[in-house]
């Protein structure tokens, strides 16, 4: 993700914090992922947000479930921009299981 300076510090601590690995607390609740399935597509809902807009299916398991960790395929989108870096991903959207 592109997160400024601040958010990206807010989120490595959260992921060094040991207390939160031992609650299995945010993505350390992923057991194992997969995926599934990546396409590009012109959905009108978001592909004018960025670059390249991806449709993708991730199948996952879980210790917690939440709003965003789910067991199960899953659908996300993601939302590539091509920046003078090179290509980053600028968001990512949960759009729920996958019936």
């Amino acid at each position: 993700f592109n997160y400024d300076s601040g958010t990206k510090e807010d989120l490595l601590s959260f992921l060094k914090d040991s207390k939160n690995e031992a609650n299995k607390e945010g993505m350390h609740t992923i057991q194992d992922i997969k995926l599934v399935s990546m396409e590009l597509t012109s959905d009108p809902e978001f592909s004018s947000k960025g670059h390249y807009v991806y449709d993708v299916l991730l199948d996952m398991k879980v210790h917690k479930t939440s709003d965003i960790y789910k067991n199960g395929i899953s659908r996300h989108v993601f939302i590539f921009n091509e920046t003078s870096e090179g290509l980053i991903i600028e968001t990512v959207y949960f759009k729920g299981l996958v019936q």
